[in-house]
This record gives C-alpha cells, sequence and structure tokens, in this order.
C-alpha cells in the first residue's frame, strides 16, 4: 500500500545513488578556478582550463585500473560522504 509516494511494507532503502559527475556537477568550471587561484599564489602561469581538461582526461584511465582489479583496497576506494 502506497501513503504519499512512500511504499508501506518494502524492504527498507538504504542508499540512494546517483552517478551525476559531469551532468549535475560542474567540475571544469570547480578545477579550473582552483587550479587558477593555486597557481597564481604561487606564481606558476598555466592555463587553468587546459589543464582542468587534461586532469579529467586522466580520470577514466586511473578508474580502468580500479574497475579492472589492477588496484584494489583502501588506497583505491572513492567514498564521498
Amino acid at each position: 500500500m502506497a501513503a504519499a509516494g512512500v511504499f508501506v511494507g518494502a524492504p527498507s532503502v538504504r542508499a540512494l545513488v546517483f552517478d551525476v559527475f559531469g551532468t549535475v556537477v560542474d567540475w571544469r568550471t570547480s578545477v579550473a578556478r582552483e587550479v587558477a587561484a593555486v597557481a597564481k599564489r604561487r606564481g606558476i602561469s598555466l592555463d587553468a582550463e587546459k589543464f582542468a581538461d587534461a586532469w579529467r582526461g586522466g580520470y577514466g584511465p586511473s578508474m580502468n585500473r580500479v574497475r579492472t582489479g589492477e588496484l584494489h583496497g583502501p588506497s583505491s576506494t572513492t567514498c564521498i560522504a
């Protein structure tokens, strides 16, 4: 029986997980902004947007190392809380 959109008697929901990386999260602007700020403080000249794109380019290959089991254990676990 449903009450106000909640299923009564259904198993308890322990987690809702959504993939929002790159869809809802504006990662590029955030990374570029922070890189530009750090570079400025340290007197480093660089294109922060190109840096952000290069960082993102390495994300897939690095995650494949986790997916294939090349990396395992706590050091390869990503946790967002």
